[in-house]
């Protein structure tokens, strides 16, 4: 009886669990409800009124306008080596959704839009036409009502001709604004019967189609030039060349046309594009789909396609290409419209699950393909990620911002990353208690560095941040790099650097210098200290040209630092607060907790669902460095979840942890971009007419331009691509090697261009990096060294950019620290790149070189107990006696009380003569203060 009444109780319970939704493995504790409105889909956002798909861009216009990414434009003279300049085209456009004969249809205003779609409502006063731009899908939807007729690339276009002719100058042509159309128009009779025919202005009567779809093309007709050749090098300066004879190509963009109802007839427009007429004037849904995405076909190959198939001899490429729109006709007949994730965090498993609640339903007997973001789908390859159901479909759409893949026939499905404890939690743990006899001046130095913190009194000097003299000795325009502007990175240098110190005197005052000026600079609170607060670090320094204001310094700071300029406290703040709390022991203030949290929410707001990057931009910097804003994100993610450890609070932690795998597959997918270009043939790099490599053609392609990049004198393969994310946003990705105008275009930009490999990379940032991605962590220190290779010398002579006299300080540093944290160099190669200073006092950059150096002699790992490092090994300390990775006076307590009352201690034999006695007491106090 008292069995029964036990499983009875048990029924119960287990009952109550489960009605209430309680489970041991799935613990919802987040979604997407409020991050995921953003207005920043909005077509007013970039002030150009385009809006940015998968596949399209549309531009809000009268009479809405469908461009694709990519495309090039002549921008100047051929030169003496018959290369004519171009520029890449910022986007294809295709023409315009027009009412045949109507009056152009206006923008009502009144957008929808989310993370993932945009949708905006046309009219002429009769006729309404709705467009839907997705970050869900490469196609664009289109619905019409109150008309029986319907214009797709219509109005004139922007128009470019290329002509290969050998030792002619003149290859790429600017032809200006005509009115283009699609030549050829494909789609199935009967069961397997294909009709092919040229679109004139006469009609073509589409009785006979016995699908939902046509596929359109322009074949030679076509009005826009591309090229596969990384356009990041394209010289654009005096007399100035860039692309080589022959690697340009008169492109095409077939399009897949699906229709909720099939138009009676097509025809060539009288304003250019195509033309339909249906029956009656109801509601009208077609979508149209960009069929081999980012990839432009070759119109000459593609005008085959027609010339063939119009004789009836379908060729196979066009019967592959038929066959692939045949397949995604029937996905298109299910539009996605939104998306929606919630986040679960169980047994060190991020669990993301993706659902789609709303359809638009195109047309019957459709299948919905349920897409991954672009960015997992490059980024699932290098990190432990799984998906269930786990049955990933590849749909062979490359796009701009990564591959199309999904999951077919359901509205939902989890993707999750595990194992991320291992680098949230590990600290860095030094494996011996002090520097060898040799190596000593390095600790002798970094403590004069610190001494220099303080005033002949001993109180903590606080100094202004630096604005580095870039252009020395000319001082009529700021050229240089400004650092420590925000306290976080004051407070970060410094926090390293405190790890580094023997316990004594220089550890203490240095903990006081930090709480000071975390006590004077709250960076929970504060972003940006003044440029008039604090004493000078040095000679080397523009900063009362800026405090003066006696020339244009800080308009042009302001004009053209927006990289750094921050407008609000960043989630990257709470990393080094932290780190900062943690290592010291000293108690979290009770606020920070709250005022991170309130960060957090604004970080992970106006996300782009595809990217997993910002629409406009990170902590709203417009023109920020994409990967160096990544590594910011992350580590303010991996301060997130510091702060809620800290703080006892475990639904933050739990939810700082299930968002890390998004901070994480941003960070390493967009590491992907190259290999995914090559291997999707969007990249296809410059070979001899006989096939032969060209390891040596970036240099030659940017021969003439008065910028120099990172040059790379190997480049055969993606292997050898060194370029990383330098902008991404709604419109596109664009990849480089430094913060200048070869991403962006500006002439100022050049003169305070930086690397842009390791810029805020903190120590968790690199171990992450060298676990899941170590040769490409490696690649930009690699290519940078080689070309550079007095990279690590102060003062030195000016590589990068333009119009500056030396390198960046910031260069050497954050080469030295990839140097130091990915590849673990030698601490005596460490000890030769710490150089000099730059500055008499106050140099962060120098003090943490010398700490790392520090560390690199004593040695480290990384260690989850801080005890055992994570490849299993346990460090053995001499003189360590209590196990705590330290040699101090508890120690030397527990030698004492062995030596009169032995319990074999391990290890207690110091000076390894088979004895314990006060000679090894003696032993121990030298290795305490050697």
């Amino acid at each position: 009886m008292v069995r029964k009444t036990h499983f009875i109780v048990l029924l119960l319970l287990t009952n109550m669990l489960v009605t209430a939704g309680i489970s041991s493995v799935h613990a919802e504790v987040g979604n997407s409800s409020t991050w995921k409105n953003t207005t920043l889909m909005n077509s007013s956002t970039r002030g150009n009124g385009r809006v940015g798909g998968l596949g399209f861009m549309l531009l809000s216009q009268n009479d809405p306008a469908i461009l694709l990414q990519g495309g090039l434009h002549a921008n100047g003279f051929p030169n003496n080596k018959g290369w004519v300049t171009v520029s890449n085209l910022f986007g294809i456009t295709l023409g315009s959704v027009s009412i045949p004969g109507g009056t152009p249809l206006q923008n009502q205003g009144n957008e929808e839009t989310d993370w993932a779609h945009n949708k905006l409502i046309f009219s002429n006063g009769t006729a309404i036409i709705n467009t839907w731009i997705s970050r869900l899908t490469p196609a664009v939807l289109i619905q019409s009502q109150n008309t029986a007729s319907l214009g797709l690339f219509t109005g004139s276009v922007f128009t470019t001709r290329y002509e290969y002719i050998p030792y002619n100058a003149t290859k790429i042509t600017n032809v200006g604004n005509t009115f283009s159309s699609p030549k050829y128009i494909a789609y199935q009779t009967g069961t397997s019967q294909w009709m092919v025919k040229q679109i004139d202005s006469t009609g073509i009567t589409m009785q006979d189609n016995s699908t939902n779809w046509a596929l359109v093309w322009y074949g030679l007709n076509s009005h826009f030039t591309d090229t596969k050749v990384p356009t990041d090098y394209t010289a654009d300066g005096y007399s100035s060349s860039s692309l080589f004879a022959g690697y340009g190509y008169q492109a095409d963009a077939p399009v897949l046309l699906t229709f909720g109802t099939k138009p009676t007839s097509l025809k060539k427009g009288s304003n250019g594009g195509i033309e339909m007429q249906f029956t009656d004037t109801t509601d009208h849904t077609i979508s149209l789909l960009p069929l081999f995405g980012r990839e432009h076909l070759n119109a000459v190959d593609t005008e085959n396609w027609g010339v063939h198939g119009v004789a009836r001899t379908i060729d196979v490429p066009l019967q592959n290409a038929l066959t692939r729109a045949a397949t995604w006709a029937v996905r298109m007949c299910e539009f996605p419209v939104t998306i929606d994730e919630s986040y679960e965090y169980t047994g060190d498993t991020s669990t993301i699950t993706e659902t789609i609640p709303t359809w638009i339903q195109v047309c019957p007997g459709g299948k919905k393909f349920m897409p991954i973001p672009p960015m997992l789908a490059l980024a699932k390859e290098k990190l432990p990620i799984a998906f269930s159901p786990n049955i990933l479909i590849d749909g062979d759409i490359p796009t701009e911002f990564g591959p199309v893949m999904g999951i077919e026939d359901t509205d939902t499905y989890t993707w999750s990353l595990s194992g991320m404890k291992r680098f949230t939690d590990s600290k860095q743990i030094l494996t011996s208690p002090s520097v060898p006899s040799e190596a000593s001046y390095i600790v002798t130095r970094l403590t004069s560095e610190v001494d220099k913190l303080f005033d002949p009194s001993g109180n903590p000097i606080h100094f202004e941040p630096w604005a580095e003299g870039g252009d020395t000795p000319n001082k009529g325009d700021f050229r240089g790099g400004l650092y420590f502007l925000n306290p976080a990175d004051t407070i970060n240098s410094l926090t390293e650097i405190l790890t580094a110190l023997p316990q004594g005197d220089a550890m203490t005052k240095l903990q006081s210098y930090i709480n000071n000026e975390i006590a004077a600079y709250p960076p929970q609170d504060i972003y940006q200290i003044p440029f008039t607060d604090g004493e000078r670090r040095g000679p080397f320094s523009t900063n009362e040209d800026i405090k003066q204001f006696s020339t244009d310094v800080w308009d042009t700071i302001v004009q053209y630092r927006k990289d750094i300029l921050l407008k609000r406290v960043s989630l990257y703040n709470f990393y080094p607060l932290a780190r900062y709390y943690e290592i010291s022991n000293d108690s979290l203030p009770s606020d920070i907790m709250g005022k991170a949290t309130t960060v957090f929410n604004k970080d992970m707001s106006d996300q782009d669902w595809a990217t997993m990057y910002w629409l406009n931009g990170y902590e709203g910097l417009t023109d920020e460095v994409a990967v160096t804003a990544s590594n910011r994100f992350v580590a303010g993610i991996l301060g997130y979840i510091k702060t809620a450890q800290l703080a006892s609070d475990t639904a933050a932690e739990q939810l700082g942890r299930a968002v890390l795998a998004k901070a994480l597959v941003q960070r390493i997918g967009m590491d992907q971009y190259p290999a995914y270009y090559e291997q999707s043939g969007l990249t296809v790099l410059p070979k001899t007419t006989q096939g032969a490599a060209i390891p040596g053609w970036q240099p030659d392609f940017t021969a003439a331009r008065w910028v120099a990049p990172l040059f790379n004198y190997s480049w055969n393969s993606s292997a050898d691509d060194a370029r990383l994310a330098w902008r991404i946003n709604g419109l596109g990705v664009r990849l480089g090697d430094f913060s200048g105008s070869i991403a962006s275009g500006g002439w100022d930009d050049d003169t305070y261009a930086t690397q842009i490999g390791y810029r805020d990379m903190v120590p968790h940032l690199a171990y992450i990096l060298s676990t899941f991605e170590p040769e490409k962590a490696r690649l930009y220190l690699d290519k940078a060294t080689t070309l550079i290779p007095n990279w690590y010398a102060a003062f030195s002579e000016g590589v990068i950019g333009n119009e500056h006299n030396i390198n960046r300080a910031v260069d050497s540093y954050q080469l030295f620290m990839a140097k130091a944290w990915i590849e673990k160099d030698a601490a005596q190669n460490l000890e030769k790149y710490i150089d000099i200073p730059w500055l008499s006092k106050g140099d962060l950059f120098y003090m943490q070189k010398l700490a790392e150096t520090i560390k690199a002699y004593r040695g480290w790992c990384w260690s989850i107990d801080g005890t055992t490092c994570d490849d299993g090994s346990v460090p053995s300390i001499t003189g360590d006696l209590n196990g705590d990775l330290a040699v101090n006076i508890q120690d030397i307590i527990i030698l004492i009380n062995e030596i009169f009352t032995p319990n074999g201690v391990q290890g207690s034999d110091i000076n390894s003569d088979g004895k314990v006695d006060i000679l090894d007491v003696i032993s121990l106090i030298n290795i305490i203060f050697k």
